[in-house]
């Protein structure tokens, strides 16, 4: 469950309701990849478009974009399956693979680090 912001409006750090903004590029990226590594396949899907696009603080990397939206995909984010799609056209056999093992490595870790 989320806590809610105190009525003194000191952020707590365990605050995730409402992420703040950077001045820069209007996304906190820091708590979208929070939240994706707790499995939240929105925040997932988020951050496999800002690897893919290279914006919002990301530098473009497309093995860490299958990666994201793979796992987001498997959730039932279509925009997520889509982006897979598109990077598979750009992405040599290797770097699929690769990004395979990385969303295998991370599932296999969320699961062993929740028992």
């Amino acid at each position: 469950m989320l806590k809610a912001r105190s009525k003194t409006n000191v952020p707590s750090l365990f605050d995730l309701s409402a992420p703040k903004s950077s001045s820069v590029t209007g996304v906190d990226l820091d708590w979208i990849r929070r939240s994706a590594e707790t499995g939240d396949a929105e925040s997932q899907s988020k951050l496999a478009d800002y690897y893919y696009t290279g914006t919002h603080g990301c530098t473009t990397n497309m093995v860490e974009s299958y990666k994201w939206a793979n796992l987001a995909a498997a959730q039932g984010k279509k925009p997520a399956g889509d982006l897979l799609r598109v990077l598979e056209l750009f992405m040599t056999a290797e770097e699929v693979d690769t990004a395979k093992a990385r969303a295998k490595a991370f599932t296999k870790n969320r699961t062993e680090s929740s028992r």
